[in-house]
């Protein structure tokens, strides 16, 4: 279908297709561990599910509430299609809590993909109606949790790993596109701009932001007043999408970048030359330079 945003491709997906299908060969994740965070509902259940559909070796659930997270490792044995021999660890926590994280990587190791996907949102309505400290917890599992995963499990990444933070269009969107969700929306812009400075920091691993789509989850119901016109997408685009991202030597043209699940992976691979520009999807200022001379420009780096 044709894009509902501004996409630099003509083709939008709202659910998977046969380039991202986890259980395509090309896609295959064995011997691979895999981390997600956020695990026991929604996007976060159906990326783990997606990992073990290509067969990764090791999948550690990470949520506040063990009984969740139990339910997605529910979900994946029962599957018959899923291995048996996968190693699946529930790791209950907080990723906003340093102490918890640090223990939880030194008991993982070594890993080969960390999907930041957990995430809450406030409670609608305007910012001044709201307590400085009930919307300020926001940031600390949306913000201060991609400081805290950074800092415990970037020093264990294996060689080819990949660190992807699941963001928010609104992040990028101006208000009224995204209204009474305020915190919320500037969070995942920090979190977005934050995750692009620690890919500057760390080119040793891909690492990038993703938009999953507009996804019924308990998050979407809970600020919603009415989704049922929405243009809605499946979990498992994004599950899927994140596998195929997951092919680190073929993905890297997207470190850094901000990219949209929705986006036809054929024909964004097909851009990359145009992606990798240092202006390209990256959050900033719409119109800024303003008309300068990009080649210009000089970059730490740049030859």
């Amino acid at each position: 279908m044709a894009p509902l945003l501004p996409s630099p491709v003509p083709t939008w997906h709202r659910d998977s297709y046969a380039a991202i299908d986890p259980t395509n060969p090309s896609l295959n994740q064995k011997g691979k561990t895999v981390i997600v965070t956020g695990a026991g509902t929604g996007i976060g259940r159906a990326t783990a599910i997606a990992f073990a559909q290509a067969e990764a070796s090791h999948i550690v659930l990470i949520g506040r509430t063990e009984s969740t997270l139990k339910e997605t490792e529910s979900q994946i044995r029962s599957n018959e299609k899923i291995s048996k021999t996968i190693k699946i660890s529930v790791l209950p926590g907080s990723v906003s809590s340093e102490a918890q994280m640090k223990s939880a990587a030194a008991e993982i190791g070594a890993w080969d993909i960390l999907v930041l996907n957990a995430a809450v949102v406030n409670d609608l309505g305007p910012i001044l109606a709201k307590g400085v400290e009930e919307l300020w917890s926001v940031f600390e599992t949306n913000l201060k949790s991609i400081l805290v995963m950074s800092h415990a499990f970037l020093g264990s990444a294996k060689e080819g790993a990949g660190m992807f933070n699941i963001d928010a269009a609104g992040a990028v969107l101006p208000p009224f596109m995204a209204p009474d969700i305020g915190p919320y929306v500037a969070s995942k812009a920090g979190g977005a701009k934050l995750t692009e400075h620690l890919a500057w920091e760390n080119p040793h691993v891909l690492i990038c932001n993703v938009h999953p789509g507009i996804i019924v989850t308990p998050m979407l119901e809970k600020t919603a007043r009415d989704y049922s016109n929405l243009p809605l997408d499946t979990a498992e685009l994004a599950a899927h999408f994140l596998v195929w991202l997951s092919q680190t030597d073929k993905t890297r043209f997207l470190h850094g970048k901000f990219v949209y699940s929705n986006w036809d992976v054929d024909e964004l691979s097909a851009k990359a030359a145009e992606v990798q520009k240092p202006f390209e999807h990256t959050v900033g200022v719409i119109g800024w330079p303003f008309g300068c001379d990009l080649p210009t420009f000089r970059f730490k780096g740049e030859v």
